[in-house]
């Protein structure tokens, strides 16, 4: 949204007990990005709890619209 796109998902797969991350499916505009931060909650075995009190700074455009 900080990058004014709303279509797409993303849909994080996590143990039902632990609530540790195993993967994700992400699909839309800048995908790429979120990939990348999925990735490292596999890799870090993060919980959905500790990934939802990471902060992300927005990207930067780098073109201008219209």
């Amino acid at each position: 949204m900080a990058s004014h796109e709303t279509d797409g998902f993303a849909k994080i797969i996590r143990h039902a007990g632990s609530h540790e991350v195993f993967g994700a499916h992400v699909i839309g505009p800048h995908a790429s990005i979120v990939i990348q931060q999925m990735v490292a909650a596999v890799r870090l075995k993060m919980t959905t709890d500790e990934l939802a009190r990471v902060v992300y700074a927005p990207a930067t455009p780098s073109h201008k619209k219209g």
